[in-house]
Parts: C-alpha cells; structure tokens; sequence
C-alpha cells in the first residue's frame, strides 16, 4: 500500500482547517475541524448500528439522502447524544457552515436573495415556487432545489412528483438569473417508502428519465 501525504486535502479541490473551540479542557488539542470541497461531491456514509444515534448522525443522515454534499463539519469532545435541543444545535452548526459555502434559498429566502441583489424573479416565471429545501453556490454556480414528499396514505401528494419537468423548467428560469448554466440547477424529490409501492413505478421512471431531476426514497423509521 503507498502512502499519500497531503492528509484529507491530499485530493485536488479540497480544502480543510481545524481549530480549538472549547470542548476539550487542553486548548493545544483541536476539538473543531471543516473540510470544504470547491465543488459539489459524491458522498457514501456509513454509521453506527447503535440503537442510540447522537443529534448529527440524524442530521447528517437527512442531509445526505441525495447522495451529494459539499462540506463537513465534525468535533471531538461532546457526541451531541440524548440531549433535548440535539437537532436544532446540529442544524445550526450546519446552517452556519452553509452560509459560508452556500447560500440557503429555501421557501421564501430564494426572493428575499433574488430582492437583495437586485433580481426581478417576474421577468421569468409568472408565479413564485416555494422549494421545501434549496441551496445556491455562488462560487460553483449550483442551484440544488429539494422537494419533500412524505405520502402514507392515498392523496393529493401522489401526482405531485409527476410535475417535475415543469418545475425544474421553472427553477432553470431562474438559475439563469444567477447565472447558473441548466446543467447545474438539480431538482430532487425525497419520498417516504409509500412511493416503493408499484402502483407508482412510471412515476419513478418518470422522474428518473427527466433531465436534472431525481428522486430518493427514505425508509420509515
């Protein structure tokens, strides 16, 4: 086996920093480490089979469902296990790393960012679309757009997936006025298990076969 020198930026297009932010008692040991890549990357996760999961295996499960990501952040010193505000302290770590290598536009934020930077969404789409969850690099040019669909019994919500060419026709409209080329603007659904049933299979394969769009399915806990 040949070692590589370089550590976790030993792979072009990563860069990462660690510091001591006070968890550990012995402030010559770092307890605060980010790894950021320049573009948007691949991810494969595994995690333990514990019955007892702390805050950010949770959080980092649901930020992973479309298998992609663009930063981490981790620390030593405090698990972040069976505490009452565990989720909410992790999704604020992770939303303060986002501000720095994204931009959340998710809902309402996605005009409010348009507003601020002088960008009129009516010059390209007649009506505004509230996405459950978006992201925008501005350094990447990316547009990632999220939509949930948690189905468990027969609804409405069962041929809303069916409209995602029309949406992510929508959302490219828009990524044009950030300056986001199409092929960059992704549109995602993420389905609860009811979705497995066959009886939606051409919808999947819809989907699937939709140009920049995709779906994930997550397993009922």
């Amino acid at each position: 086996m040949k070692e590589i020198s370089g550590g976790v930026v030993a792979a072009k297009g990563f860069k990462a920093n660690g510091i001591h932010s006070g968890l550990r008692k012995q402030k010559e040991r770092k307890d605060l480490a980010l790894i950021v890549s320049d573009t948007l990357c691949t991810t494969a996760s595994v995690y333990t089979t514990n019955l007892v999961k702390g805050a950010p295996i949770h959080v980092t499960k649901k930020h992973s469902l479309d298998g992609h990501a663009q930063a981490i952040v981790c620390n030593s010193g405090n698990a972040n296990t069976c505490n009452a505000d565990g989720i909410e302290k992790a999704e604020a770590m992770c939303e303060a790393v986002s501000k720095e290598t994204g931009i959340d536009v998710s809902k309402h934020n996605l005009y409010t960012y348009l507003r601020q930077n002088n960008l009129d969404w009516t010059t390209v789409i007649s009506k505004k679309l509230l996405p459950d969850e978006a992201y925008f690099d501005p350094k990447t040019k990316t547009l990632r757009i999220y939509e949930k669909k948690f189905q468990y019994v027969a609804g409405s919500c069962d041929e809303k997936p069916q409209t995602c060419g029309f949406k992510i026709w929508e959302f490219r409209k828009i990524g044009k006025l950030l300056g986001v080329s199409p092929e960059n603007v992704t549109y995602t659904y993420i389905l609860s298990s009811w979705f497995t049933d066959a009886r939606y299979k051409d919808m999947l394969e819809y989907i699937k076969a939709t140009d920049g769009c995709d779906y994930v399915i997550v397993k009922d806990e």
